[in-house]
């Protein structure tokens, strides 16, 4: 499956989801209140993830009444970043890169 991935799509609330769960796992309580929706929105945008084979549950996390289900980015989702940003022949991601003088200046700075 490949899925374009550009501005728009991270800038969405699907997108926010990928963002936030890349590295870790996350419940539907944890990314409902780091996105401040409600539960059941974010259960419908990770659905529609799952369906896309983007997340997939990876265990159960204990809750305060009830056990949460966890759930973590595929390797098809990983590979959206690296289609994000192009490598360059140097080795060096665009995005390392200052992009004009301005930028330039200021990394010197640092």
């Amino acid at each position: 499956m490949t899925t374009k991935m550009d501005k728009r799509f991270f800038e969405s609330t699907r997108g926010q989801i990928i963002r936030l769960m890349r590295g870790t796992t996350k419940s539907v309580n944890e990314l409902a209140e780091e996105l401040e929706l409600t539960d059941n929105a974010v259960r419908a945008q990770l659905l529609s993830l799952e369906r896309d084979g983007l997340i997939h549950q990876s265990g159960i996390q204990r809750g305060t009444r009830k056990p949460h289900f966890a759930y973590e980015l595929t390797s098809e989702a990983e590979k959206l970043f690296l289609e994000q940003v192009p490598a360059d022949p140097s080795g060096q991601r665009q995005h390392d890169q200052p992009r004009n003088d301005v930028e330039k200046a200021a990394s010197q700075q640092m």
